[in-house]
Order: C-alpha cells, then sequence, then structure tokens
C-alpha cells in the first residue's frame, strides 16, 4: 500500500487509476485496525482524496480514549 502511493506520488500517471477508490475500500475491510487506518488516511491525504477519512462506529480518537500513539 505504502509503495502505491509513492509510486502515484513520484509519477502520477504510473499509479493505478483507482487508487484512492480502492485506498477507500481497503479502509472499509480494515476491520477498525487503528495502525491501518493511519496509514490508509495518510495515504489518501497525501494523494489528494477530499472526502474526509471515515472511522468505523464506535472507533474513538486517540484524544477522545486519552492516549497518546507510541513512538516510532
Amino acid at each position: 500500500m505504502t509503495a502505491l502511493v509513492e509510486a502515484g506520488l513520484a509519477d502520477r500517471a504510473a499509479a493505478p487509476p483507482n487508487l484512492i477508490e480502492r485506498l477507500r475500500n481497503l479502509e472499509v475491510a480494515s476491520g477498525g485496525d487503528r495502525q491501518v487506518l493511519q496509514v490508509i488516511a495518510s495515504g489518501r491525504r497525501l494523494l489528494g482524496d477530499p472526502d474526509a477519512v471515515a472511522r468505523p462506529p464506535g472507533a474513538s480518537t486517540f484524544a477522545e480514549a486519552g492516549e497518546r500513539p507510541e513512538p516510532r
């Protein structure tokens, strides 16, 4: 997924024509995994997706949960 986004940023013509749509579909299929959602959301933003990134029902943000993301 990251490699596809990087390729799309380097050369828009080289990226799959439906890359943003594919990322949206992966987001829905992610099962709410926060790390996966974060990677997908970053890719969509970098590619200029104007639609808001959806959170699954019942999911909370780090701030709402009183958590902070772990440094990498």
